[in-house]
């Protein structure tokens, strides 16, 4: 099963791709780079979605996820609202693959 949805995590409006694999207990969690999107994983999510269950998320202020001006666009608020969004999902363990600055964020 796949689905696109928005999530307010720390009070911006986060946009992410959820493909879910019944027969994996793994989660791998996508993050662009600088400019970019889920969109940049078009090509890799099926090829990921076949053995683990894979989120990739748009980071704000990019793709189809929130920009506000009080949200702090640091790294490691980034890397936090990433993690608290696994949490809302109730997925306590993941790994990270990140992209450029997706990379440094991971």
């Amino acid at each position: 099963m796949e689905f696109a949805r928005n999530k307010t995590v720390r009070g911006i409006d986060l946009y992410y791709e959820h493909y879910q694999n019944s027969d994996s207990k793994e989660t791998l969690v996508l993050l662009h780079g600088f400019l970019s999107s889920t969109f940049s994983f078009r090509h890799l999510v099926p090829l990921l979605k076949e053995d683990y269950n894979v989120i990739s998320v748009d980071l704000p202020p990019f793709g189809k996820s929130g920009k506000i001006s009080s949200f702090k666009y640091s790294y490691q608020n980034l890397a936090a609202t990433v993690v608290e969004l696994m949490k809302s999902l109730g997925i306590r363990e993941f790994n990270v693959v990140g992209h450029s600055m997706g990379g440094q964020i991971a």
